[in-house]
C-alpha cells in the first residue's frame, strides 16, 4: 500500500456513506506518508453514519501533520460512538492537541481507546490537552488508554491525568517502576 492506494480508498470511502464500521490496520505498510493520510481523511469526512472506527498506523514515518488530516476528518464524524486508535512514534504533544480538540466534537462517542506505542514526544502537556477534552465528552462511558514509553511523564502529570479520567478510564497498561 502506498499514498496512492490511500488516495484510492479515501475516493472510494466517498461512495459508502451510509457505512456504520471500518477498520484500517497500516502495520505491513511501509510506503505511506502523511500525504496519504490526507487522501485517506478526505473520503472518512465523507462517512457521516459512521458509528465505530478503527486506525492501527504505526509508522516512523507518519508525524503530527498525518495525525492533524485525519483529526479534520473526526470533526466530521458526529455519529462516531467507538474510536480505536493507535498512533504512530512521531507524534508530538502537537499531535495529541490536534487529536484533543477533535474529540470534542465527536458528543456521541462512548468508547475511546488510545495506544500510545514509542511516543517519547508526548508530555504532561499532551496528557492535559487530552484530558480536558475527554471530560467534556457526555456519554463516554469507557477509556483505555496504554503506553508503551511512561518516562517522559512526570509523576504529577500523570497522576493528574489519571484522576481526571477515573470515572471512564478502563486500564493503563506497561507501568514499569522505572517509568517514574
Amino acid at each position: 500500500m502506498s499514498d496512492t492506494g490511500l488516495k484510492y480508498i479515501g475516493e472510494s470511502l466517498g461512495h459508502l456513506k451510509s457505512l456504520k464500521h471500518l477498520h484500517f490496520d497500516f502495520l505491513c505498510f511501509e510506503n505511506i506518508t502523511d500525504a496519504g493520510l490526507h487522501h485517506l481523511s478526505q473520503g472518512l469526512k465523507k462517512l457521516t453514519s459512521l458509528q465505530k472506527l478503527g486506525l492501527r498506523i504505526e509508522k516512523e514515518n507518519l508525524s503530527d501533520i498525518g495525525l492533524k488530516y485525519l483529526c479534520e476528518a473526526f470533526r466530521k464524524l458526529s455519529a462516531l460512538r467507538e474510536l480505536n486508535f493507535n498512533s504512530f512514534s512521531e507524534i508530538s504533544d502537537d499531535g495529541l492537541n490536534y487529536l484533543a480538540k477533535a474529540l470534542q466534537s465527536l458528543t456521541a462517542l462512548q468508547k475511546f481507546t488510545l495506544y500510545l506505542l514509542w511516543c517519547d514526544k508526548i508530555t504532561d502537556l499532551g496528557l492535559s490537552h487530552l484530558s480536558s477534552s475527554l471530560n467534556r465528552l457526555p456519554f463516554l462511558q469507557k477509556f483505555k488508554f496504554q503506553c508503551d514509553s511512561m518516562s517522559q511523564f512526570t509523576p504529577q502529570g500523570f497522576k493528574n491525568f489519571c484522576k481526571a479520567q477515573q470515572q471512564n478510564l478502563l486500564f493503563i497498561t506497561n507501568l514499569q517502576a522505572e517509568d517514574f
